[in-house]
């Protein structure tokens, strides 16, 4: 806590009957101030979809990732984004909000918040490239492709108004979210070729014809 002393002394003059009343330290201004960290939340979620038969839970993987660094040297400070998510059985992708505060309290550093105090550009900014990707390389179905996009860039805006002391955020997002699809197909071909030989004279074109039978349905 903070606190100030002052004294109020009090004399009475009995030829008159008047109280003279007098502050130690003079003419002096208490100036108490409070500080606040305003605070935001941006939060981040995907879809999963899968054509061709029904999605399993921590089936395929995400990942959210940026990073930005303020300043040079010593004075220099980096904001780093580094998450990787599964989906839930109905295709839900849920990445952990980002948290950021404007002279964050030490309640707020250690639950994650970031402090763009130090951030801000001359426009009261800060400005955060991510990109929210499917990880491919862990899809362990031979029959499972990918289908385009697989990443998406994002914009994160943080801003400042000394006014108000609060922040506000804009975020890029597509028109229809953040989408994923893969395509799951079982149907593989194969191309075979075959030669004749004929002894004894030319072959005609047409002249012959060939099966290839299976065991189950007709080829």
């Amino acid at each position: 806590s903070i606190s100030h002393t002052i004294t109020v002394n009090v004399d009475y003059n009995k030829a008159t009957g008047v109280l003279d009343v007098s502050i130690d330290p003079e003419d002096t201004v208490f100036t108490f101030t409070n500080t606040f960290g305003s605070e935001i939340e941006v939060p981040f979620s995907a879809t999963k979809v899968l054509n061709g038969r029904d999605l399993k839970a921590n089936e395929f993987t995400f990942t959210l990732k940026g990073s930005k660094t303020i300043g040079e040297g010593e004075n220099a400070k980096t904001v780093t984004v580094d998450q990787t998510e599964k989906n839930v059985a109905n295709g839900g992708v849920t990445f952990k909000a980002l948290k950021f505060a404007y002279n964050a309290t030490a309640e707020q550093i250690a639950a994650g918040y970031i402090d763009v105090k130090d951030l801000l550009d001359e426009n009261n900014q800060f400005i955060l490239d991510l990109k929210m990707a499917e990880d491919t390389t862990k899809i362990t179905d031979p029959n499972v492709t990918p289908v385009a996009p697989t990443s998406y860039d994002v914009e994160v805006k943080i801003t400042y108004d000394p006014a108000t002391g609060l922040l506000s955020k804009e975020v890029t997002n597509p028109d229809n979210g953040f989408v994923f699809t893969n395509k799951y197909s079982t149907k593989d071909s194969a191309g075979l070729e075959a030669k004749k030989a004929l002894n004894g004279r030319t072959l005609a074109a047409g002249e012959l014809s060939f099966q290839l039978p299976h065991p189950t349905h007709k080829v």
